[in-house]
């Protein structure tokens, strides 16, 4: 909540206010990449598709220099283990439950990216630094006389692609159902539109919040420089409009919440105790008692997948009713589902599946639990793998 409440009020800095936000921090690669992540789901709806928010933890976490290596341990050796990533996504998570029309990506999709992280597989989470993962993997093949060719280092599999880790089918479950985007074609009136999205240019220099921040104000009582400071002095009458800020920015909530979601536009967090909830399918999903046969949101889940396959049918029969070529051309993509479960026609009234519990896809009932890596597309990546430095590997060299 504290983070949510915090993102929520520069994000009133910056669109309201519309002031530029500099975050501090000792070493600008642990709060820092939270916050700035968390303002820019916020601002930009492109952060909130499943290529967007790739790119978001890509730039913001993986080249920002985010300590994947000691924050994860890795290398079970470290004082430094944090799960603020895990803290990130849960943010993540929360806003997908209070606006679940605005996220392209489902709560599957965010606890497979964290188990991703804890796996010590993938070069994306695995080092504490792009420098560092050049340098390491370098080094190794140096020592081991082996031929990098080209290459800077040693390959390592992308997280990103999934096909290592999971079928076709298996990615559908990344997809939300209720998710409404603006890059959808559609067909109106015989003609194909398409909505695009209108770029907004937030830095992506977010870095650091200073443990003085209040409200987005630094006391001048609580102020004092610091080395590698990017702020050394501020001005008398930042200080002045402290309080008058801090009316504005109260109005400014109150006015947002009154007004109808734009899930195009600024999302912001409920905070109330009520509306902060325990993220279930992470945190619960391997304990046999918690698990609920037909129950649980996957139920829901289930039948808005269904609704929305069975939207999708009706789309495609009537593109084939207006009989436009061009159109069908532009729309292929539209005729492959992208919903886990499908209807098999039109006012399908099939019950749920015997399999579902409370925890799918994690739950150990039936044989659509998460594999283990063997026997899955990644264990043939491995077995191809000429030379494979694991973490294992790591802790042993000096």
């Amino acid at each position: 909540r504290a983070f949510l409440k915090h993102s929520a009020e520069l994000v009133y800095m910056m669109e309201c206010k519309h002031v530029s936000v500099v975050l501090q921090e000792e070493e600008g690669r642990d709060l820092s990449c939270l916050a700035a992540s968390l303002i820019q789901v916020m601002l930009d709806p492109y952060f909130r598709t499943i290529v967007g928010f790739q790119s978001l933890i890509q730039k913001e976490w993986v080249m920002a220099g985010y300590q994947f290596l000691d924050r994860c341990n890795h290398l079970k050796r470290s004082d430094k283990e944090s799960p603020l990533f895990l803290m990130f996504l849960d943010c993540v998570w929360q806003l997908l439950e209070q606006y679940p029309a605005a996220f392209e990506f489902s709560e599957v999709y965010l606890t497979i990216l964290y188990d991703s992280a804890r796996i010590s597989l993938f070069g994306t989470f695995l080092f504490n630094c792009p420098h560092q993962r050049v340098k390491e993997s370098t080094e190794f093949a140096i020592s081991k006389n082996i031929q990098l060719g080209d290459e800077k280092g040693l390959r390592f599999p992308c997280v990103w692609d999934w096909s290592l880790q999971f079928t076709s089918r298996d990615r559908l479950l990344f997809h939300n159902p209720l998710y409404i985007g603006k890059s959808t074609p559609s067909v109106h009136n015989g003609a194909l539109r398409t909505f695009k999205r209108s770029k907004k240019n937030y830095s992506s220099t977010l870095r650091g919040v200073p443990p003085a921040l209040k409200n987005g104000i630094i006391g001048e009582q609580e102020f004092l420089p610091r080395r590698n400071s990017l702020i050394l002095k501020l001005k008398p009458d930042f200080f002045q409009a402290a309080e008058g800020q801090s009316h504005s920015m109260e109005q400014y909530f109150r006015d947002w919440f009154a007004k109808p979601v734009d899930l195009h536009g600024v999302i912001l967090p409920h905070l109330s105790g009520t509306q902060i909830k325990l993220w279930k399918l992470c945190y619960f999903r391997w304990v046999p008692e918690a698990q609920i046969n037909h129950g649980g949101s996957i139920t829901a889940f289930h039948r808005v997948s269904l609704l929305a396959d069975e939207v999708d049918m009706l789309n495609r029969s009537l593109r084939q009713y207006k009989g436009n070529s061009s159109l069908q051309g532009h729309c292929s993509e539209l005729d492959q589902s992208r919903m886990y479960f499908r209807a098999n026609g039109l006012n399908d009234t099939s019950g749920a599946p015997d399999f579902l519990s409370s925890s799918f896809p994690f739950s150990p009932v039936g044989n659509l639990c998460r594999r283990s890596i063997l026997g899955t597309p990644l264990s043939k990546f491995l077995s191809g793998a000429k030379i494979w430095l694991s973490t294992e590997t790591l802790a042993n060299e000096d």
